[in-house]
């Protein structure tokens, strides 16, 4: 594939003004003159200037720039992955060539085991990342973090309605998706009877209520993530101003890096994409700056996966628990030694990210929720 018939490069002006001492600027191969040696990467940004998606929230093909300006600049921790900048996808003559050329791009980083972090733009380019997956994983885990639903009329905008065509495809047969998690709505911001409904078919659909302050309890959720979407709003305006539906209560500028730390530590994941970030909206480039201090947290995170999960290794401790039944039902436990993540094993064959205290219900003789809910999804 000639990925620069796709990308167009970035501006020297733009790498010209970062100076700063062992700042990502001076470990970045970024597409100014040539293009990257892109092989050995494992992580590939990719801008999105696309606004055509959204009605209010003009501004946001923008972004991408302006939040490198601001990722540039940050210090470089140690041992961190190659990270390419291949610039910006180039605008397609209709909004819908544009998510083809992202789908296009998704899919062939992920046959080269890279993955995409996508700077949008509108949110409606998740369509891409998420059709990227379709003859490559049928048994997609999509994690979406929004105050809102995106279950809007069209007329509302495509970044506003896009939800509907992952959740409820033409041919629920051809459909790829295993579970979607949505995180950080508002109970204000949507429509009771939309909630009820996606609460009835999906089982992580969590208020902002419900997340703030316990992060942590969502990292077995994200470790099982594939396709990671984040867009700005979730975030309280007094940490984010620079989004049209900003609104004063949501997640903290630092419960956002902790999400995106926990995506970059998934050995699953494949594509993750931060959207509506509008700079005609920021003050200061303090906005802009919380985008680019999320990329920095995904790729400390990388340095955090565990890429061998052989469980039968000394790596792992087994732990079996036993139901004082008549069923004789026993549960199979996992716990890696070093970063003390939990597994479960269903039907004997799946495992899947847990929690401690999924462990701790099972000792108790409790049938943990996450495992009923695995077993029933399996039947």
């Amino acid at each position: 594939m000639n990925l620069s018939f796709f990308l167009e490069p970035i501006s020297k002006e733009l790498t010209q003004s970062i100076k700063g001492q062992n700042s990502w600027i001076y470990d970045l191969d970024i597409y100014v003159d040539k293009f990257p040696k892109w092989k050995d990467a494992k992580i590939a940004i990719i801008g999105v200037p696309e606004q055509r998606g959204t009605i209010n929230n003009k501004g946001t093909k923008l972004g991408p720039n302006q939040v490198r300006k601001e990722f540039y600049k940050l210090q470089k921790g140690s041992f961190c992955p190659k990270v390419v900048d291949l610039g910006n996808i180039k605008q397609g003559l209709t909004l819908e060539d544009t998510h083809g050329a992202l789908r296009e791009l998704c899919e062939f980083f992920m046959q080269n085991d890279i993955i995409t972090l996508i700077i949008g733009g509108s949110h409606d380019m998740v369509l891409a990342q998420y059709r990227a997956f379709e003859t490559r994983e049928p048994m997609l885990n999509f994690v979406n973090v929004d105050a809102y639903l995106d279950q809007e009329s069209i007329e509302q905008g495509l970044s506003k309605s896009y939800l509907d065509e992952v959740l409820y495809p033409e041919d629920a047969k051809k459909s790829y998706l295993w579970s979607y998690t949505h995180l950080a709505y508002q109970s204000y911001l949507t429509d009771e009877l939309t909630t009820r409904s996606l609460a009835s078919m999906w089982e992580n659909i969590k208020r902002v209520g419900e997340i703030k302050g316990n992060i942590p309890a969502l990292e077995p959720k994200l470790r099982d993530a594939h396709l990671f979407s984040f867009d700005v709003s979730a975030i309280r305006s007094g940490d984010f101003s620079a989004t049209f539906d900003s609104v004063p209560f949501g997640l903290s500028s630092e419960e956002a890096c902790q999400l995106t730390w926990y995506a970059g530590a998934s050995d699953k994941l494949r594509t993750i994409g931060l959207y509506e970030y509008n700079p005609l909206l920021d003050n200061r480039n303090q906005s802009a700056k919380v985008v680019a201090t999320m990329i920095w947290y995904f790729i400390e995170g990388y340095k955090h996966r565990l890429t061998d999960l052989d469980f039968s290794s000394s790596a792992f401790t087994k732990y079996i628990v036993s139901f004082d039944d008549k069923t004789q039902e026993k549960m199979t436990f996992y716990k890696h030694n070093i970063t003390e993540k939990w597994w479960m094993l269903v039907d004997d064959i799946y495992t899947f990210p847990c929690a401690y205290e999924d462990y701790q219900m099972a000792v108790n003789g409790e049938l943990p929720n996450r495992w009923l809910t695995l077993v029933s999804k399996l039947m």
